[in-house]
């Protein structure tokens, strides 16, 4: 509903895609504004894609891609998910989008044992943040986690968690919605 804040949350790949989102939300892009991100396992840079990956966007509008996690399946990515590459040609539009969120309440959330994305790449998002000037980042590390938190059966019918490690990122994502309702 239009009383409810509008937080952006997004894991791996659109954990910088919402970052990204917010920065639009910044620049008056959107009609409502975004009151904070959480971000969990984040990539710390927009993913780059080959030019001929991106000219099968522009002429199609979507990429089909195997998914990762599910054998045999297939996503299919849209044109939106490939915009900063498509629009800002050279030079590192995503430390540019960071600073325009200096403001904005951020949660960096990542695995300590997450061999997918290291968490080195959260890292460099609250450095970026920080060296922008953003005091409301936070950083929280789950132990023993993984890229997925440890879930397993994330794609089937089966979800189970490691509970040691499902209530630390329950408290990680306790503590983000903390930090941005309560600035």
């Amino acid at each position: 509903g239009d009383q409810l804040p509008l937080i952006l949350v997004g894991h791996s790949r659109a954990g910088a895609s919402v970052l990204g989102a917010a920065a639009r939300s910044v620049r008056g892009e959107w009609s409502k504004p975004v009151e904070g991100v959480i971000t969990l396992a984040s990539i710390g840079q927009y993913a780059r894609t080959s030019p001929d990956l991106l000219r099968q966007v522009e002429e199609h509008g979507y990429l089909e891609r195997p998914a990762a996690r599910a054998e045999g399946g297939t996503v299919r990515i849209g044109r939106s998910w490939y915009e900063h590459e498509l629009d800002s040609g050279s030079g590192d539009p995503f430390r540019s989008d960071l600073a325009e969120l200096r403001d904005l309440p951020v949660a960096v959330i990542h695995g300590e044992a997450d061999t997918s994305v290291p968490p080195t790449e959260s890292e460099r998002i609250v450095e970026i943040l920080r060296e922008a000037g953003n005091e409301r980042v936070r950083m929280h590390k789950v132990a023993g986690a993984d890229h997925n938190f440890s879930a397993k059966g994330v794609l089937g019918d089966d979800l189970r968690w490691d509970r040691t490690i499902a209530e630390e990122l329950k408290e990680a994502v306790g503590d983000g919605l903390d930090l941005i309702l309560n600035h």
